[in-house]
């Protein structure tokens, strides 16, 4: 059977996350026959002055190498607001892993 290709919201940070440094998410598994389009949605409601965030979604077949380019970044933000981007993993052969990372 061929994979879905409508679009999922997932969560990858928790809402009232607060980023003190950099840090790796927790890996979510992405099913063969599940969705292979992602809605991310970066949400950032507080903000220290002359700070940034970066976030990358990073990809894995084996949940252990998760390679040298990240599937997805967001552009840097400075400031409060909402940041959304789709992360297609239509082209991407088998079961993949994906996380988040703080930098």
């Amino acid at each position: 059977m061929p994979a879905t290709n409508t679009a999922a919201e997932v969560v990858l940070i928790p809402p009232g996350t607060v980023a003190e440094s950099s840090a790796d998410g927790a890996a979510i598994e992405v099913p063969p026959n599940g969705p292979r389009l992602f809605v991310l949605d970066l949400v950032i409601t507080e903000v220290i002055e002359q700070e940034s965030l970066e976030i990358s979604i990073w990809g894995s077949a084996d949940g252990q190498d998760w390679g040298k380019m990240p599937l997805l970044k967001f552009p840097q933000q400075f400031y409060r607001g909402t940041a959304r981007m789709v992360l297609d993993l239509t082209g991407r052969r088998g079961s993949p892993a994906a996380h988040a990372a703080l930098t």
